[in-house]
């Protein structure tokens, strides 16, 4: 039986133990690049300017005219009352963390994210921003 004094002790040790347990794993190695594929090598180095299907020289300006069939009362995409618009807020405001490859089967390239660090299984990513 435990005396009152012990139990401190046991509480402390048990709540170590994780710790201990986590410390003899081995590490998984972590590569951190500045995009992410799942099939071979990324097509683009982390110095590149555009994707090749993309032309820099085209023709800038005029007018984009659309229209929708629904109403909104906010302009907050992540509006948690009301109505935001249905599409176009999020797309012209808001800029993404990474962006897919039209020319790759499955690659992502950092927009804001400038690197991306991830382990061999996937479990989790870490992101380094851009200033």
């Amino acid at each position: 039986m435990l005396q009152t004094g012990q139990l401190p002790r046991y509480a402390i040790l048990v709540a170590l133990l994780p710790l201990f347990l986590g410390a003899t794993r081995v590490q998984a190695e972590v590569e951190t690049t500045h995009g992410f594929t799942l099939y071979g090598e990324l097509k683009y180095g982390a110095d590149a300017a555009h994707f090749e299907y993309v032309n820099p020289e085209a023709p800038k300006g005029g007018t984009y005219v659309y229209g929708w069939s629904s109403s909104f009362d906010n302009l907050n995409p992540f509006i948690v009352a009301g109505t935001a618009p249905i599409l176009s807020v999020p797309f012209i405001v808001c800029e993404s963390l990474m962006s897919r490859s039209g020319d790759e089967p499955a690659s992502i390239y950092g927009v804001v994210a400038e690197t991306v660090s991830y382990p061999e299984d996937y479990s989790w990513a870490e992101f380094t921003l851009r200033d």
